[in-house]
């Protein structure tokens, strides 16, 4: 059978056609991808005014954390998250935060570990804060004393964009707590936290 040396030609010209469109529409795929729910967020916080650093995305496997709970070992679902810091009042206040994606359907149970996790902080309703309402499960652990070093925890979880942030509050001078420590650090986390519940 002979080859029809023409229309030989004309099945490679397609063929190549086709595999430089299938290429870039690869391409155009992965460079158009829309932002991820935990990208949105962060936007939101820039917007609210917030400025962070040193973010690094969270590599993703296993696809959950575990934490020590009343329970023991426990898992918190995790599909997606970033890690930043914050700081506020002449770098008095550093705050390191993890904000992570739920998987889907899981918020509530992850919700439930983490008060255990608090429970096993040792939380007593002295130092424990609880505050529920049907967006956002706000979860605080306060040390009484500012002094240097890690001063508290503080949880957001967001059944509306099954979120959690986490921050980890750390108070860097070494002098004694004073009243004007008291007034800087309830000022730093008012505006920290009035500025993260309007993004989740």
């Amino acid at each position: 059978m002979k080859t029809n040396p023409v229309a030989g030609n004309r099945l490679k010209t397609v063929l190549a056609i086709m595999a430089f469109s299938f290429m870039h529409c690869g391409l155009a795929t992965a460079s158009d991808a829309e932002p991820s729910a935990i990208d949105n967020t962060m936007t939101c916080f820039r917007e609210q005014g917030l400025q962070f650093s040193d973010l690094t995305r969270r590599q993703n496997n296993p696809a959950y954390r575990t934490v020590q709970t009343t329970q023991g070992t426990e898992k918190i679902s995790v599909t997606d998250g970033v890690r930043f810091f914050w700081s506020a009042a002449g770098q008095q206040i550093r705050i390191k935060l993890h904000l992570e994606q739920s998987a889907n359907g899981q918020i509530a149970s992850d919700a439930d570990i983490i008060a255990r996790e608090y429970q096993k902080f040792g939380a007593t309703p002295e130092t424990m804060t609880r505050n529920i309402t049907p967006a956002i499960t706000e979860l605080g652990l306060r040390n009484p004393v500012l002094g240097k070093g890690l001063v508290g925890v503080h949880s957001l979880i967001s059944a509306k964009r099954q979120q959690i942030l986490t921050m980890y509050i750390n108070w860097l001078p070494a002098q004694d707590a004073t009243q004007d420590n008291e007034a800087v650090y309830s000022a730093a986390m008012s505006e920290l936290l009035t500025k993260t519940k309007a993004c989740l």
